[in-house]
């Protein structure tokens, strides 16, 4: 749920990218949520692409949604639309690998978002030095600051940083519409957020 925090900003996405495709929970929740968003989940394993269509209920192909084997970082720097929504979910080993938080992904990713577009990291670190320096990494691609939301049951962490602009909550009212629409907390969410500046230049 902590993984959809960006329609707290951008209520309804016109585009979603996916990069990793997992079991297909965020692609089926969208399909069920917004059938008419179109989505990409890029997914570099034949083998769970077609594990996730054939027993996760990934959505066909009949639907707006494309599931594309290929390798994320090329896939970014092809002529792929923009999108609104940007979810990293990768791991290798049990943590985020490290050219995910390498400039040249992040650049990539940043100029795939839309001007209202926000990416979300999901950053396993093995220390917190590792995470302090990955965050400087993400902060430094994104000029405009980031937030951080994170779980106290669960050692992840989620990193949101948006192309144009810097992290801005919106009121409550505003927050509970948008709950409302997508039948999420999004007030209890965003007591949890907390929002990063800039890195010095």
């Amino acid at each position: 749920r902590a993984m959809l925090a960006p329609l707290m900003f951008t209520p309804t996405p016109r585009r979603v990218l996916l990069a990793g495709c997992g079991g297909g929970a965020i692609a089926r929740w969208f399909h069920h949520h917004a059938p008419q968003t179109p989505g990409d989940a890029v997914e570099i394993s034949a083998e769970v692409a077609q594990l996730a269509r054939d027993y996760f209920d990934f959505p066909p192909a009949s639907t707006a949604w494309r599931l594309i084997c290929a390798d994320v970082r090329d896939f970014v720097l092809s002529s792929a639309p923009e999108y609104d929504y940007l979810l990293v979910d990768l791991e290798e080993d049990q943590s985020t690998p490290d050219w995910v938080t390498a400039e040249p992904f992040l650049s990539r990713c940043r100029g795939r978002l839309s001007a209202q577009g926000t990416m979300v990291l999901n950053l396993i670190s093995s220390s917190v030095d590792e995470c302090a320096e990955r965050l400087l990494a993400v902060r430094q691609a994104f000029t405009h600051g980031v937030g951080l939301l994170g779980d106290s049951n669960h050692d992840n962490l989620l990193v949101l940083a948006r192309r144009d602009e810097a992290i801005v909550l919106p009121d409550k009212a505003v927050l509970a519409e948008a709950g409302q629409r997508w039948g999420l907390d999004f007030v209890a969410m965003a007591s949890r957020l907390r929002i990063v500046p800039p890195a010095a230049s």
